[in-house]
C-alpha cells in the first residue's frame, strides 16, 4: 500500500486526508482523515456512500455483509455468498430512507419483559434522528422520551428484587445493588417492521462493587449499539435494501 495525501473533493466541501491508503491491484482507497467537515461511513466504512468500503466493493461483494458480535473475537464478511439461515428463526425488515447514505431502520415500539411500552413511532422518526444499529458504540442510545419509558419499565422490574442505589458509573444509571449470583434479568425487545429483534443482554455489573446497571443511555436519536448485538447474526444488504437477523453461536 502506498500511503499519500490527498483531497476528495465534494459538492460541498472538501476532505483533507494526510494518511490515505491507495491498495492498487484492487483499486481501494482506505484510510482516515484528520480534517472532515461531512459525517462519513463511520469507523470503517459501512454505507451507502461511494467511498465507503462497502461502496467501493458494492459489485464484488452484492453490497451485502455480514457480522456476528460476541465476548471474543468477531469477524466480518463481505460477499455475494453471505449464507442466511431458512426457516423460522430468521427474521427480515427492511432498511429505510434509501436516498441517505446510513442504514435506517423502522422501528415502531419496545418492549420490556415482553410488554409494550406503546411508544409513539414518531419518536423513531428521521426528524428525530432516525434508527440505525453500529457496532462503534459499546451501548445502545434512545431517543429521550423513549430512555424515559424504557427505564421506568426496567425499575417496575426490579422492584422488590434489587435495591436501587443512588449511584452513577460508566456514565450509566440508574444503578442497583447485586446480590450474589442474581442473574434474573429483563429481556428488551425492538419492534422493527415484520421483525422483532430481542437484545439478550440489556444489563451490565460489576461483582468486585456489586452493582448492576441499565446498559441504555439517553440521547437525540436512537442507535442500537453493540452490546446489545450480542449474540446475533445480521446480514445487510444495500442492494435490496434489507436486514436479516437470527441467533447464533458467534464464537463458533
Amino acid at each position: 500500500m502506498d500511503r499519500v495525501a490527498t483531497n476528495i473533493h465534494y459538492k460541498v466541501q472538501s476532505i483533507r486526508s494526510t494518511y490515505l491508503a491507495l491498495e492498487n491491484q484492487g483499486r481501494i482507497v482506505f484510510g482516515c482523515s484528520n480534517q472532515q467537515p461531512l459525517n462519513l461511513s463511520g469507523v470503517l466504512g459501512l454505507d451507502r456512500t461511494p467511498v465507503s468500503l462497502l461502496g467501493q466493493l458494492r459489485k464484488d461483494s452484492g453490497g451485502r455483509f455480514s457480522y456476528c458480535l460476541h465476548n471474543g473475537d468477531s469477524y466480518l464478511t463481505l460477499g455475494k455468498d453471505i449464507s442466511g439461515r431458512d426457516g423460522k428463526e430468521e427474521r427480515t425488515t427492511p432498511l429505510i430512507h434509501t436516498d441517505y447514505s446510513t442504514l435506517f431502520l423502522n422501528l415502531t415500539d419496545i418492549s420490556v419483559e415482553g410488554q409494550r411500552l406503546g411508544l409513539s413511532p414518531s419518536l423513531f422518526s428521521l426528524k428525530n434522528g432516525g434508527v440505525f444499529m453500529d457496532t462503534g458504540i459499546q451501548y445502545t442510545m434512545l431517543a429521550s422520551k423513549a430512555y424515559d419509558k424504557v427505564n421506568r419499565a426496567f425499575e417496575r422490574y426490579f422492584k422488590g428484587k434489587l435495591k436501587k442505589i443512588d449511584s452513577i458509573h460508566w456514565n450509566l444509571q440508574p444503578w442497583y445493588k447485586l446480590k450474589p449470583g442474581f442473574n434474573d434479568y429483563p429481556t428488551m425487545t425492538f419492534h422493527f417492521d415484520g421483525a422483532d429483534y430481542e437484545a439478550e443482554y440489556t444489563h451490565v455489573k460489576d461483582e468486585s462493587l456489586e452493582v448492576t446497571c441499565t446498559a441504555v443511555l439517553p440521547g437525540k436519536r436512537t442507535i442500537i449499539g453493540a452490546l446489545q448485538q450480542w449474540n446475533t447474526r445480521f446480514l445487510f444488504d444495500i442492494n435490496k435494501n434489507l436486514l436479516k437477523f437470527f441467533k447464533d453461536d458467534c464464537a463458533g
